[in-house]
């Protein structure tokens, strides 16, 4: 499986930010979580970015053609995807209604992608 067009992110940008949690630091069909898992949580953090970006009034996917909207995009689609793939492991708690940035990198991952889906 690949990501799919509407996505923005990428498996080494999220293995950037939590490839730590795995011993090589690269996700494969055998680790935990997979690449598989890494690229079906990058398209759902992007599709709710792009439901956001569609309900503002933007076309959606956003144009290759606005470098700086779609690097600012990879990151906020990574950095989602980071969250939800570290709330799924045992090692990390949520707290859902965090004022602050979070105790811990998963919430942090969290607010930042949320934060984006407000703008």
């Amino acid at each position: 499986m690949a990501v799919n067009s509407a996505t923005y992110g990428e498996s080494t940008g999220v293995e950037r930010l939590i490839g730590d949690i795995v011993v090589s630091r690269s996700f494969t069909s055998t680790t935990i979580p997979s690449i598989t898992q890494i690229e079906a949580e990058l398209d759902g953090a992007a599709a709710s970015l792009n439901v956001a970006l569609q309900v503002a009034g933007y076309s959606v996917p956003v144009s290759t053609g606005d470098p700086i909207a779609r690097r600012w995009l990879q990151r906020v689609n990574e950095t989602g995807a980071a969250a939800k793939l570290l709330g799924s492991m045992p090692m990390t708690a949520f707290a859902a209604n965090a004022d602050d940035a979070g105790s811990n990198r998963m919430e942090m991952y969290q607010k930042e992608f949320t934060d984006a889906l407000k703008r």
